[in-house]
């Protein structure tokens, strides 16, 4: 019982998480565009639910690097930034969202509480 104790200790202490990160950086404020150097989507949507269990643990809120990639309108919540990356991430050949608009739905008790957020923005890219 001893040794197997140990064994779980040691496989615990030696095992490895790994974590994988994506992000985008915001252009300088000094750059001025016109429209005719982009191409402009139609408007498209993505959603996203985020679960906070008793105020501290929360699930579907890892997803946050597009909301550096808005222009009009930063992300406010953890859903609004996983909704903003939901939609970047399903139009990659897009390079920023276009001022967002963001529905949210909030729903709960005391213990667990879910926020479901759904963006629509146009998306843009350089030509």
């Amino acid at each position: 019982m001893k040794k197997l104790l140990i064994f779980a200790f040691a496989g615990l202490v030696f095992s490895s998480c790994s974590i994988h990160t994506t992000s985008m950086s915001e252009s300088l404020p000094e750059v001025s565009l016109d429209l005719d150097d982009l191409d402009v989507s139609t408007p498209m949507q993505a959603s996203a639910t985020v679960t906070v269990y008793f105020g501290v643990f929360a699930t579907g809120a890892n997803k946050q690097s597009a909301s550096s990639s808005t222009y009009g309108a930063k992300t406010r919540t953890s859903s609004q930034a996983a909704a903003a990356y939901k939609l970047i991430q399903s139009n990659p050949e897009y390079d920023f969202i276009m001022y967002p608009k963001y529905e949210t739905k909030s729903r709960g008790g005391l213990f667990v509480q879910k926020e479901t957020t759904t963006v629509t923005a146009k998306l843009g890219k350089l030509k």
